[in-house]
Formats: structure tokens, C-alpha cells, sequence
């Protein structure tokens, strides 16, 4: 959702369109990390079920959950409009 902008703070279409990008973008590498996860914790499952659990294969795939855990949170967090977008379209702290 974009912000209301009062009268003294006007975007460009340019601006609302770029926003909107970065916001599908964020939707979209979120709805990944929690599929990747998802499909971690599965496998995970599947290496718990046998008769004789591999405890290295365990441990190794719940490292992989953990650091897939922490891309996620990453991403999760960092707002793609936490930026503000500059007058000319880009962000005001590009060069």
C-alpha cells in the first residue's frame, strides 16, 4: 500500500510506479524464503522418519534451516520503501 501524500509532497508516476515495483518485489522474495523453508523443514521431517536417522545429515539440514531462517527474517524486515525515493525517481541516497 502506498502512502497518502499531502499537497506539499508530491511523486511522480515514475516514483509511484518504481514504489510499487519495489514493493512486489519484496512480496515475491518473501513468499520464496518461506517456501524454501518450508521444503527445509519437510526434508527435515523425511531424515527424522527413517528406521536409522543420520544424526550428520540431520544436523547438516538444520544449519541449512537456520541460515535459510535468517535470509528470510532478513528480507522479512527490510522494507522496500524504507528508503525515500528521490526527485528524480531514484533513491535519495544513490549517487
Amino acid at each position: 500500500m502506498i502512502p497518502r501524500c499531502d499537497s506539499s509532497s508530491v511523486i511522480t508516476s515514475d516514483q509511484v510506479a518504481k514504489i510499487t515495483q519495489q514493493q512486489t518485489d519484496f512480496q515475491k522474495a518473501g513468499i520464496q524464503g518461506r517456501a524454501t523453508l518450508e521444503v527445509k523443514h519437510l526434508e527435515l521431517r523425511q531424515l527424522m522418519s527413517g528406521s536409522h536417522p543420520d544424526r550428520a545429515a540431520i544436523d547438516a539440514k538444520l544449519q541449512e534451516i537456520s541460515t535459510a531462517q535468517l535470509a528470510a527474517e532478513k528480507t522479512e524486515y527490510s522494507s522496500p520503501t524504507r528508503h525515500e525515493v528521490g526527485a528524480d525517481g531514484g533513491s535519495a541516497g544513490e549517487n
